[in-house]
């Protein structure tokens, strides 16, 4: 979780490689499950896309170590 002063963020590692970072807000991150080591991103349209993920990471659910 980087922190640059203007609210927090997750660092997400992608399927092709690459890290997003995505608003740590209840919108985007709309499931925490810390007994399951999980969380569900919903990233808004266009966060992803050039990320290297499918459509399917759309609605992607990470597990704590930030793998798809």
């Amino acid at each position: 979780m980087p922190d640059f002063g203007a609210g927090d963020l997750l660092e997400i590692a992608t399927g092709g490689g690459r890290t997003v970072l995505v608003p740590f807000t209840m919108d985007v991150v709309p499931v925490i499950d810390l007994g399951a080591g999980k969380v569900v991103i919903a990233p808004p349209p266009g966060l992803l896309d050039d990320a290297g993920d499918d459509d399917e990471a759309k609605a992607a659910t990470m597990d704590a170590g930030g793998d798809v």
